[in-house]
């Protein structure tokens, strides 16, 4: 009954993240989409406060955008040796045919 109870809980607590995050991102769009009425003759009147949240949610994205990373890095490095390989040969058949 406790783990029920828990995960329950669990649940009810993702909800109300998403819940909020709904609720901010209805409230921009609000905005966004009435911006048009800062161009009517009283638009001193009009105000918004828009701020921005950091949104964490997507930590496997950024897991995945870092090896990514990490792995454009090391082809990065390998093509670097290739490269001066390559340099080194060419550097050697210029050296022979001289």
């Amino acid at each position: 009954m406790n783990m029920l109870i828990a995960i329950m809980g669990e649940t009810f607590n993702q909800n109300n993240e998403v819940k909020k995050r709904a609720q901010v991102q209805a409230h921009l769009r609000f905005v966004i989409d009435n911006i048009w009425m800062n161009a009517l003759p009283n638009s001193q009147k009009i105000s918004y406060l828009i701020a921005a949240f950091l949104n964490e949610e997507e930590n496997d994205d950024v897991a995945i955008l870092q090896t990514l990373r990490e792995d454009l890095t090391s082809m990065n490095t390998a093509i670097r040796r290739n490269n001066q390989n390559v340099l080194t040969q060419v550097q050697a058949l210029q050296n022979d045919v001289n």
